[in-house]
């Protein structure tokens, strides 16, 4: 059981359950009475007219649409630096070529710290 989950984020979605207990009058005779129902499986309550199944909903806890495609984009592009890392320990023309690579975009950077910078 998951008593409360805060999705405000726009990562998680959260579906199903439910926070409503059932109703048990105190004045009914055997009122609050437990019982596991063999036959489906389950916790009841006597509410003091009839047994009332206990715990019946699920709640489903899910990465978002936009959460998995991120992830996704990150696994690929870890594989891909993995297989030109791979390339240019055998190969010292893929790692020329990876060198002046990482040499460009940290150039990229300070070019556009820079010229963030001046914008102020």
């Amino acid at each position: 059981m998951i008593k409360s989950i805060n999705s405000s984020s726009p990562y998680l979605t959260v579906d199903g359950g439910s926070p409503m207990m059932p109703y048990i009058s105190p004045g009914s005779q055997g009122a609050g009475q437990l019982r596991y129902n063999t036959n489906n499986n389950n916790i009841e309550v006597w509410d003091g007219v009839t047994w009332k199944e206990i715990g019946t909903s699920y709640t489903s806890i899910n990465l978002s649409y936009e959460a998995q495609e991120s992830l996704k984009w990150v696994r690929e592009k870890r594989n891909e630096e993995m297989r030109l890392q791979a390339l240019a320990q055998s190969h010292p023309a893929v790692a020329d070529v990876v060198a002046k690579l990482n040499s460009v975009e940290e150039e990229l950077k300070v070019v556009v710290a820079l010229t963030e910078k001046n914008k102020l």
